[in-house]
């Protein structure tokens, strides 16, 4: 993708909707974050990881795409997540030619409440985080439906994310 710049996670999710499943300006919730990852290029593979992994991006030698890997120990809400962030790899980092083979962004499990990102001191790893946020949660929707007065329960199942996901994202934004 040319043009992307990539110092605002919340830009560059907006900006990723728009160019990839945005329809007349508007992006449907929830998210078709597995439509967004394909139309970026990316294969999606759910697997049966190693305990305390979530997910993770990877482009073996001879491959011509990179895959991003979801557990499937991990309910929905929290692959949705994990796929959101490591499309946020992929944007972030690897956009353009790669060579080799590579394994990247690994995703540990965080902590109880599903899809609540963990504090990190990893910038690439807090960013991914941002990115996933903003993917699913679209400032522009959240802001629209919350003013509306919708109950925040309501609200998060329309947009395919937990309560306490929702809680945080309205607190950041």
């Amino acid at each position: 993708m040319t043009g992307l710049t990539t110092d605002d996670p919340d830009r560059v999710a907006r900006q990723i909707l728009e160019t990839t499943i945005a329809t007349g300006g508007a992006v449907r919730v929830p998210v078709d974050v597995t439509r967004v990852a394909c139309r970026l290029g990316l294969a999606v593979e759910r697997r049966l990881l190693e305990p305390g992994v979530d997910g993770l991006l990877v482009k073996l030698e001879g491959q011509t795409r990179f895959r991003a890997v979801v557990s499937s120990r991990c309910d929905l809400d929290r692959r949705r997540f994990v796929l959101a962030h490591e499309i946020g790899h992929h944007v972030r980092e690897h956009q353009g030619p790669w060579t080799g083979e590579a394994v990247l962004g690994r995703v540990e499990r965080h902590r109880e409440l599903s899809m609540m990102p963990v504090t990190t001191t990893d910038p690439d790893e807090r960013w991914a985080d941002d990115f996933a946020t903003a993917l699913l949660m679209p400032a522009g929707v959240v802001a629209t439906l919350w003013s509306t007065g919708m109950d925040l329960d309501v609200l998060a199942r329309r947009l395919g994310v937990t309560p306490a996901a929702l809680t945080l994202r309205l607190t950041r934004r």
